[in-house]
């Protein structure tokens, strides 16, 4: 897939559903994001199911032309995204502490071992929940 891509869906006129991008980044930490921003640049929900949702379409429906300030938007998507990322980060505690250096461990030993045959989808979930606790 390219780095950029471009898509537009018809929006149906649901209150709940309102107008706008999303966006998804990989972020430099290494983990997936996804937000939507709506035309007035704010966000709607962090729900990664909403926006999956609001993001459904048929094979079928045509793209619509980009907005005007498609480019603004996304640019408030991703700064969205990176605040969230730094203040979830700090949720890890304080680094002198045992949940802040577990995670830090399990991270660099899953980074060494990255692509071998320790390199275990168990140790990667591990590693999420404790990052997301």
């Amino acid at each position: 897939m390219p780095n950029v891509v471009y898509s537009t869906k018809p929006h149906l006129p649901r209150p709940e559903q309102p107008e706008g991008v999303l966006v998804y980044v990989r972020t430099a930490e290494g983990n997936d994001a996804l937000a939507w921003v709506d035309k007035q640049c704010s966000p709607v929900t962090e729900s990664p199911l909403a926006i999956l949702k609001a993001a459904e379409c048929d094979p079928e429906t045509p793209a619509l032309p980009r907005h005007e300030n498609h480019h603004e938007l996304v640019r408030q998507g991703v700064e969205c995204i990176a605040s969230e990322e730094k203040s979830v980060g700090g949720q890890l505690g304080r680094p002198s502490g045992a949940r802040f250096r577990t995670y830090e461990r399990l991270k660099r030993y899953a980074d060494e071992v990255r692509g071998t045959l320790f390199d275990l989808p168990e140790m990667r979930r591990a590693i999420e929940d404790i990052y997301n606790l």
